[in-house]
């Protein structure tokens, strides 16, 4: 609970930081940091009624990977058939260039924390995805190989509905962001160029998505206290490694099938059962006398902290206090 306020506290912090919807994409004194590996930049200012030919001039400068830039104009050339719109930035007093909208857009990602990390996000999720995928498959089959009665999410889950709420808000945000992806572009691009972590300010979907977003830091950090109280260091380590493989197994599969109506009907499926499953066979039923540790049937129970076997004496909500035997 006291996670649970301190993150509820962060959102509403968080909610101060707004900047206001532009109808551009950008806007004068934007700052923007260079992705590609050199950025080409002319000099020269782009003029009216200058022919095409002459339009790429031998004084160019470049700007490299990771330079920072502000927009300091624009200018529209109706005659230039490859791009209207020049755009002359500056990474100081001393250079200074024009190059065209589409080449600039390509080329900078918005200096701002959450634009750039939908950037790294959007560009090495996959390689990152496979080999934590990898890795939680590779663990478990060694874990399992050693000690069979090992706690993995949904297959021998804990005693805690985090872990599975904390796969289901994920399963929902990622058929939201195909949507948002898929008959929304330029809402996304639009986030992409001006974000916001406060989700009352945003267009209806894509406030959802970003209340979703803290949901699921909420549910984490909930699940990781979970699962550090009741397993031991070794075994909670095991159980979130495997957890975090799942999830970016899930999101990417969700991600991709929701393009498609069937994903979001194998969504509700896979929501149906998972909180099923936790209800039926996981669910903390009873609580130990002696350690308080969360147990879902009665009897000698090896992941108890004490290790002794215990009975009901009394209900107590959901749950049942029991005492040590």
């Amino acid at each position: 609970m006291r996670n649970l306020s301190l993150l509820l506290l962060l959102l509403l912090l968080s909610s101060c930081y707004n900047r206001t919807q532009e109808a551009g994409l950008y806007e004068v004194n934007d700052n923007f940091v260079v992705t590609a590996d050199t950025m080409h930049l002319q000099m020269q200012q782009p003029m009216h009624n200058m022919p095409m030919a002459s339009s790429v001039f031998p004084d160019s400068i470049f700007m490299l990977r990771g330079e920072e830039l502000v927009i300091a104009q624009t200018a529209v050339i109706p005659e230039d058939s490859v791009d209207s719109v020049w755009v002359k930035v500056a990474r100081d007093q001393q250079l200074m260039g024009w190059i065209h909208e589409q080449d600039l857009l390509s080329s900078v990602v918005p200096n701002d924390p959450i634009s750039r990390f939908i950037y790294l996000f959007s560009l090495r999720h996959l390689p990152f995805f496979v080999c934590l995928i990898v890795l939680a498959l590779a663990l478990l089959l060694v874990r399992h190989v050693r000690h069979a009665h090992s706690r993995v999410f949904l297959l021998n889950d804990i005693a805690s509905v985090y872990p599975t709420l904390f796969m289901v808000v994920l399963g929902g945000a990622a058929v939201l962001y195909a949507h948002i992806q898929r008959f929304e572009p330029d809402m996304w691009v639009r986030f992409y160029f001006h974000p916001t972590l406060n989700p009352f300010s945003l267009p209806l979907m894509l406030g959802i998505f970003v209340l979703l977003f803290w949901l699921l830091l909420i549910l984490f950090l909930a699940a990781v206290d979970e699962v550090f109280s009741q397993l031991s260091f070794a075994e909670a380590l095991f159980y979130l490694l495997t957890l975090l493989g799942m999830s970016m197994c899930l999101y990417t599969l969700f991600t991709m099938a929701a393009f498609y109506w069937a994903g979001i009907i194998l969504y509700f499926v896979f929501a149906l059962v998972a909180l099923v499953r936790f209800f039926l066979y996981f669910r903390p039923r009873y609580l130990c006398g002696r350690c308080g540790s969360k147990m879902h049937s009665l009897g000698t129970e090896p992941a108890l902290l004490c290790g002794h076997i215990f009975f009901c004496i009394f209900d107590w909500m959901f749950l049942r206090k029991c005492l040590i035997l």
